[in-house]
């Protein structure tokens, strides 16, 4: 088995990230240290949601991907308790991580729902992966990514477009805020961590009768 980590700066391609809030809907935090997930009620009914991209296209083709996992460094959060979330396949793969907003994904181009919320056009539920929000800080994982991963390798050119968002988005608040790839310390910059083996090649076969 062989092992590849993705960190902005550190490993692997450049990895954008940013994440949208929904009431400073026309702010952009691509250049932000952190981005945040969840749904904060005490202060405006906040909505955030989350974009990472890696780019696995240096995993040999045709490689069986055995398990991949997302590091991050949560700096807060709020409460300290989980609640339940999903990581899905981001489908606007040409989102700017310098542009997008919670109106916007690239410069004058709209989600078609505010916030990237249509699945099937904005993004896709098919193999999402389900966790908690990070109870407490330091660095987390969501584990079970490796569906995606494969997907990407297959048939997205090896980018792997992430989106973070809380299932529910109302009612208890829950929010976490991680480092992102602009933090200075590399280390606690959102890692991608894929584990795979070589495919087996598809040696040629001889028909019957041939030589």
């Amino acid at each position: 088995m062989s092992t590849k980590t993705y960190a902005d700066g550190v490993a692997g391609a450049v990895a954008p990230d940013t994440y949208v809030h929904s009431v400073n809907d026309t702010t952009n935090y691509g250049s932000s240290t952190t981005f945040s997930v969840g749904f904060n009620g005490t202060k405006g009914s906040i909505i955030t949601r989350a974009f990472l991209e890696f780019d696995i296209s240096d995993i040999p083709a045709g490689a069986i991907i055995i398990s991949a996992s997302l590091a991050l460094e949560i700096t807060a959060a709020a409460p300290l308790s989980n609640w339940p979330s999903h990581v899905y396949r981001l489908l606007r793969t040409d989102w700017e991580e310098g542009a997008a907003t919670w109106n916007v994904y690239k410069t004058a181009t709209s989600w078609d729902s505010l916030g990237c919320s249509t699945d099937g056009v904005d993004y896709t539920s098919v193999n999402g992966v389900a966790f908690n929000l990070p109870s407490g800080t330091g660095q987390k994982f969501i584990m079970g990514l490796g569906t995606l991963a494969q997907d990407a390798l297959d048939n997205r050119l090896g980018a792997l477009c992430l989106f973070l968002r809380r299932d529910t988005e109302s009612g208890s608040t829950a929010m976490i805020t991680a480092r992102s790839g602009e933090y200075g310390t590399a280390s606690q910059r959102p890692t991608l961590t894929v584990n795979y083996t070589a495919g087996i090649p598809i040696l040629g076969r001889r028909r019957r009768g041939m030589v």
